[in-house]
């Protein structure tokens, strides 16, 4: 049974590290957490601050939370657009797809290799897409955000972003 106190006690001492999260058992939550330089430099936390109460009824799954919760799946089978949610996905995919580019070694950028790790890109940037969608108790498939990365890349021929074009060019000469 997790504890609100504790919760706020490990905000307040490792929020930063998302051990609140951890705590609480919100393994995705605290992925996109430490991947989004502490959510989005700090905003999560502000979230986090005021919604905990929310993520630790969640986490024990009370009583009264089951009813609320089947009371709303009964009245919407289809959870509704939550436009805080979206924007963290397309934030979050597209963060985790810019970081995947820039890590690939700069002097690798002539090399076949890095065509083909380019094609990668648009399933990292799916996986971070996926990976927010499921934070809590609402769930999503893979396939469509997976599709959804790759039609833009398919239909384009560019299966990265400008990152990409940006670091294969050098500067002109003189």
């Amino acid at each position: 049974m997790k504890n609100v106190v504790i919760a706020y006690i490990l905000f307040f001492i490792g929020g930063l590290f998302g051990l609140h999260l951890l705590y609480l058992g919100r393994l995705k939550h605290t992925a996109c957490f430490l991947t989004t330089f502490c959510g989005f430099f700090g905003l999560s936390l502000i979230y986090d601050l005021f919604y905990m109460p929310y993520y630790v009824r969640e986490a024990n799954f009370e009583k009264e939370f089951q009813r609320e919760w089947r009371t709303l799946k009964v009245s919407n089978p289809k959870p509704p657009i939550d436009w805080a949610k979206l924007i963290c996905q397309f934030s979050v995919g597209n963060l985790w797809a810019s970081l995947f580019v820039l890590a690939i070694p700069l002097e690798d950028y002539e090399e076949r290799l890095v065509t083909t790790l380019d094609w990668f890109a648009p399933l990292v940037c799916a996986l971070g897409i996926y990976t927010v969608g499921n934070i809590g108790l609402q769930e999503s498939g893979l396939l469509a955000p997976v599709v959804g990365a790759y039609i833009p890349a398919i239909l384009t021929g560019t299966p990265t972003s400008s990152l990409t074009q940006a670091r294969k060019e050098g500067f002109k000469r003189q």
